[in-house]
């Protein structure tokens, strides 16, 4: 696997974070063992103990506690350089998985990506299902001001017509927002087809009514036509309420599975090429070298962070 020189350098640098934390951890070891030998050593009665052997006992405590601060001081460093490098290790070496990996890496985030979509769809469908169940209650309330003739359709008053009108216009605009969440669902699908992904699925959409269902209302008597408006109106407050939240639940049930299958891919490439970072992009070197080399590469990435984003340096001038 050809790896690019951004990845390398970050490989690099976490494989020289974890020798040096190997390293200081040994002699901590080291330390504590030393310390507690030197503790056997202190004289039991201060005031009977020479003047020297009182000396003795002092300095080397105070040589193993410095030697001790020191060492936890760098364990600090690393402890602070570590996240910031796994983060940079994992973006870096997502990016390298999208465009040189197999397919099952990239169909996996692409999944997830068609999922985030899905459930952007499926949000806006709130404001759609608000404004039908507004609709659906001005013709009901129209259809109830008006004498009982049959059939709904012939002779209704202008408060009806108007209120059937407003009702067919924002059907009409929810089944093409339906529609292209249901163009979504087709992309996922087509997109899994060749995957062992028989259990991840996204939930259809609400149907709600079509366009077809408001023009047999025309064809219904008023008290037909009433019960089939509230039905209706039932329908689509139900989805506001918890029928959103339900569809959201699944489809984040699906995000998350994509999720979990393309973190395991990452992080199976992620410790081979650790290994193989350890084996061949480092050398034995000095711990303050190498700490103040890391802290370094951090600096210079925040600046370039920084000026990717449009935060002025005002040290650019002088480099």
């Amino acid at each position: 696997m050809e790896l690019s020189e951004e990845l390398v350098g970050q490989l690099t640098d976490e494989a020289y974070a974890t020798l040096c934390r190997n390293s200081l951890t040994v002699a901590l070891a080291t330390i504590e063992s030393e310390k507690q030998e030197v503790m056997t050593t202190r004289p039991p009665f201060g005031l009977l103990a020479t003047k020297q052997t009182r000396e003795t006992f002092e300095t080397t405590l105070k040589a193993v506690l410095d030697n001790e601060t020191g060492i936890r001081r760098r364990l600090k460093q690393l402890d602070l350089l570590e996240p910031r490098m796994k983060s940079d290790v994992e973006a870096c070496l997502h990016n390298h998985l999208l465009t040189t990996a197999g397919l099952e890496y990239k169909c996996c985030n692409e999944a997830c990506e068609i999922t985030d979509e899905w459930s952007r769809g499926i949000s806006a469908l709130n404001e759609q299902g608000v404004a039908l169940a507004r609709d659906a209650r001005a013709v009901a309330g129209a259809v109830e001001s008006t004498p009982a003739t049959a059939p709904f359709g012939s002779k209704k008053p202008g408060a009806a017509l108007h209120a059937v009108a407003h009702l067919r216009a924002t059907i009409g605009a929810a089944q093409v927002d339906i529609a292209t969440i249901n163009e979504i669902n087709e992309r996922f699908l087509r997109l899994i087809s060749n995957e062992s992904a028989d259990a991840v699925q996204l939930p259809a959409p609400p149907a709600f009514r079509d366009l077809a269902w408001v023009d047999t209302l025309n064809l219904l008597e008023n008290a037909e036509a009433l019960g089939e408006i509230r039905r209706f109106e039932t329908e689509t407050r139900a989805f506001c309420i918890s029928g959103l939240n339900a569809l959201l639940a699944q489809a984040e049930d699906v995000r998350v599975a994509c999720q979990e299958v393309r973190k395991e891919i990452l992080q199976n490439t992620w410790t081979k090429l650790r290994a193989h970072a350890l084996a061949h992009f480092v050398a034995e070197r000095d711990v303050d070298e190498v700490i103040a080399e890391l802290m370094n590469h951090r600096a210079i990435a925040d600046i370039k962070l920084a000026e990717s984003q449009g935060v002025h340096n005002p040290f650019a001038a002088e480099r």
